[in-house]
């Protein structure tokens, strides 16, 4: 039996390889439903980690957070459709302030938050790279 700690690293590596996989033949649409789903997965365990008392894996997590709401909005095409764009934009800035402003005091209501608004951001991205 392997030892828990080479379970979770083999994990971890197998999840990395996924994701490489992945975004290597995802068309644009797609590398941002992985910026997505990345988010998601990130505020989850940002949040149990929060509950539980791990502040260090919290803060970890809020970090990444942080850059994943970055690149998202740093691969924003304000060329194609401004409005849309903007509008984005404005969100992430303001799930991104929400986001530093959490504590593990707060992070089950704060996180939760930021998690559910993202579910439908990434929902309605969804929509739209099925019907582009």
């Amino acid at each position: 039996m392997m030892p828990l700690h080479n379970a979770a690293t083999s994990a971890r590596v197998y999840a990395d390889v996924d994701r490489a996989s992945r975004a290597l033949g995802a068309t644009p649409h797609g590398l941002v439903a992985i910026l997505y789903d990345e988010l998601l997965l990130t505020l989850g365990v940002a949040r149990r980690a929060a509950l539980r008392g791990n502040r260090p894996l919290f803060e970890d997590r809020r970090s990444r957070a942080l850059l994943l709401l970055g690149a998202l909005d740093h691969g924003l095409d304000h060329k194609s459709n401004p409005a849309l764009a903007q509008a984005l934009s404005a969100s992430y800035r303001g799930l991104s302030a929400a986001v530093g402003r959490a504590t593990a005091q707060d992070a089950d209501l704060i996180i939760g938050q930021v998690r559910d608004a993202v579910a439908e951001l990434a929902d309605a991205w969804g929509q739209i790279a099925k019907a582009a």
